[in-house]
């Protein structure tokens, strides 16, 4: 793992990994909400549903491209938006959260806890809920 690496690098890391955390829990909740399994999904977009399972678990690298497909084929577009690095005292709406996500590996049935330390926006219903549990 990643998690010994000095700081810089794992914040950077971990933000990697944030990042295709909520791409892929978008697509999950859009799949979700029309409907759409991994294999409906993947014969639209023309791929194999083990391509999209992939995609999904973090074990194929989701593009800007591939995502943007994903959604597309889902009726919704992405909209990428920057979040300040800065302290939370510096910023309105966020707050500092240390503790660790358990995130499942749907594809071998198994899960990966990330230990997370950081500021995180508590604008929209996504993120209020996840602070809430």
């Amino acid at each position: 793992m990643k998690y010994d690496l000095p700081n810089a690098e794992r914040d950077r890391y971990l933000a990697e990994e944030r990042l295709i955390f909520e791409s892929t829990e978008l697509v999950a909740e859009k799949m979700a909400e029309v409907g759409m399994t991994g294999r409906d999904l993947a014969k639209a977009l023309g791929v194999s549903p083990g391509e999209i399972s992939q995609r999904m678990s973090g074990t194929r690298n989701l593009t800007l491209r591939s995502l943007a497909s994903m959604l597309h084929a889902l009726g919704v577009e992405a909209e990428v938006r920057e979040r300040s690095l800065a302290k939370p005292s510096e910023q309105n709406g966020e707050a500092r959260a240390t503790g660790s996500a358990t995130i499942p590996d749907l594809a071998v049935g198994t899960a990966t806890v990330i230990p997370f330390r950081g500021t995180f926006a508590t604008v929209g219903t996504r993120r209020a809920e996840a602070q809430a549990v």
